[in-house]
């Protein structure tokens, strides 16, 4: 998974998730690492278990801005400054209706 930088109230917070063979996440939040099991319920918020606990966390995005709230708390607002993909080279933005060349053919992107 990519390394992400978020803008917070705090400053530029670093978030970096691993998935492991047995399920389990480890999420590096700035300095601190959580390990937790993540699963997507029917409501579409996460069920994020720490093991002596499990949280309701609802998420959203819009644009460079994301939203999370522990479900019950306040909603913290983040601004994405950069994700960063391991062997993968940055492309241009795309507008809808714009072409690019799809396996040898010509096709409309959506």
């Amino acid at each position: 998974m990519p390394s992400v930088q978020y803008e917070t109230q705090q400053g530029i917070v670093t978030v970096s998730i691993e998935r492991g063979s047995d399920g389990r996440v480890t999420a590096t939040v700035g300095e601190r690492t959580y390990q937790l099991t993540a699963e997507r319920t029917q409501s579409g918020r996460w069920a994020l278990d720490f093991g002596d606990r499990t949280v309701q966390v609802a998420t959203a995005a819009d644009g460079l801005r994301r939203y999370g709230q522990v479900v019950g708390g306040p909603v913290y607002a983040l601004s994405l400054l950069s994700l960063r993909r391991a062997a993968v080279a940055p492309q241009a933005p795309r507008r809808a209706g714009s072409r690019r060349r799809c396996r040898g053919r010509w096709s409309t992107c959506w």
